[in-house]
């Protein structure tokens, strides 16, 4: 019993070391990167709407996006790791953010929101973390308004030592990519889930998708 709880002790210090270790990384290497200033870009005047980040990780996006819009954004940031939620809201206080910001722990294959809840949502750099995103754009889709929209941001698989040059010197992602999806295996996914209306841009290794649910 007292070595079953001593694991559970360390299981948990370790966990809660690495999401520390995650947030400082995110922090260090997000700030000058593309995708960064893209999605800042696209959330810079939403105004007085809501927003879903599905995975969102330490919160520093939606940190960003919710001072740049303030009182009138409604955030909801939704991740399955505990002590990833639990810096993120304790960075949110850090930024005297402590209204209209939300971080809950949950399953992005199965989110725990009404239908129609949001008017936006956004997945930044968590796509292939999820091992059915057709069934995570399904349950965005459902938890979208008639015309909400939804963006997704990530970089795509590397082949080469160029691409994972660039991956980090201009991206200042300090991943090597290999688990990250093509082009055409997130479109797959989108063609198979209910949105009909979507668009794809890249930025060399970085993929921006803009997906709009029908209206009605």
């Amino acid at each position: 019993m007292r070595l079953k709880l001593l694991r559970i002790i360390e299981e948990k210090i370790y966990y809660e070391y690495l999401a520390w270790l995650y947030q400082l990384i995110i922090k260090k290497c997000a700030a000058p990167c593309v995708g960064r200033r893209i999605l800042l870009s696209d959330f810079s005047s939403v105004g007085e709407k809501s927003v879903l980040d599905v995975g969102s990780g330490g919160g520093i996006f939606l940190i960003d996006m919710k001072k740049m819009n303030g009182e009138g954004l409604f955030a909801v940031g939704l991740d399955i790791s505990s002590p990833l939620l639990k810096l993120s809201r304790r960075e949110a206080l850090k930024n005297n953010i402590n209204k209209g910001i939300h971080f809950i722990g949950g399953d992005a294959h199965s989110l725990p929101f009404a239908d129609q809840s949001f008017d936006l949502a956004v997945i930044n750099g968590a796509l292939h973390h999820f091992d059915r995103p057709t069934v995570v754009f399904n349950e965005i889709h459902r938890i979208l308004k008639s015309s909400g929209k939804a963006y997704i941001y990530e970089h795509m698989r590397v082949k080469n030592i160029a691409d994972l040059k660039d991956l980090f010197l201009r991206h200042r992602i300090p991943g090597i990519g290999l688990t990250a999806l093509t082009v055409n295996e997130i479109e797959n996914s989108i063609k198979s889930s209910q949105f009909s209306e979507y668009s794809i841009s890249r930025d060399n290794l970085l993929v921006r998708i803009q997906m709009q649910k029908s209206f009605g």
